[in-house]
């Protein structure tokens, strides 16, 4: 039987149904605004704090002719190799201890050479030039080389050279008070144009944080010591993924 018309037109009879859909209106645009970090000017006097205590550091080294060593965790090295109890041992001891309740924050708020690579970074965007990073894969095992050579070879080397007889680990000796300040770091003719290739050529070929990714060897064990601490930062059911920490993190850190 043919349809009529009526038979055709049926359907349309019935009453629409309509259903109001969520619509974001123009009120959720602030929360689309990336919000300036309030954390960042307190990083960066607690950076600026550090570098003047740095100063007044070799200042005082100068005037009273001793001080204490540098505190410095490259000086754990000098520890290993020569039983050379410093301060720069008892530091990075202690730095990987608070990290182990805090989390990761020396590398934020207690490097110098963090501070360098912020300054220079802001320096390079002010006059225009914009970082281009170059990418390997090879370039994450740096850190692990430098640190094998830093903190396992000392032990090697003496297991090799050491004479019959002759115990593993040397004698461990007071070096908190040092008269030569400067005896393990290397002269200002070579320190001066490390410092410029640890910030603007570091900044500009590896990114903003590139020597803390590619050449730090300390990072791995804060990074060890991190993923234990009940203080570290994590994302919880609070986070409404927003994106913010991602933006506004320096680190390169995607959280």
């Amino acid at each position: 039987m043919p349809a009529t018309k009526e038979g055709c037109n049926a359907p349309n009879n019935k009453k629409r149904r309509s259903v109001k859909l969520p619509v974001l209106g123009d009120t959720a645009s602030s929360h689309l605004t990336i919000a300036p970090s309030r954390t960042s000017l307190w990083r960066a006097a607690a950076l600026i704090c550090l570098n003047v205590l740095m100063i007044a550091h070799i200042v005082h080294w100068k005037i009273a002719g001793e001080t204490i060593s540098p505190i410095e965790p490259s000086e754990a090295m000098y520890t290993l190799q020569n039983g050379a109890i410093n301060a720069g041992f008892i530091f990075f001891i202690l730095a990987i201890a608070a990290t182990l309740i805090f989390g990761r924050f020396v590398c934020g708020w207690g490097c110098h050479v963090l501070a360098l690579q912020d300054l220079c970074a802001w320096m390079l965007k002010k006059v225009g030039l914009r970082p281009r990073p170059f990418r390997s894969r090879l370039l994450i095992y740096i850190p692990l080389v430098v640190a094998l050579y830093m903190f396992v070879w000392p032990t090697v080397s003496r297991l090799i050279s050491r004479p019959q007889g002759e115990p593993l680990f040397p004698a461990f000796s007071n070096h908190l008070i040092t008269t030569d300040f400067w005896a393990t770091f290397p002269p200002v003719w070579i320190a001066i144009p490390f410092l410029f290739i640890c910030g603007f050529v570091t900044v500009y070929f590896l990114g903003s944080k590139g020597f803390c990714t590619y050449a730090c060897p300390y990072g791995g064990f804060f990074a060890l010591a991190d993923k234990v601490a009940p203080g570290r930062i994590r994302v919880t059911d609070a986070c409404n993924g927003c994106g913010h920490c991602t933006a506004v993190c320096t680190s390169n850190v995607t959280v």
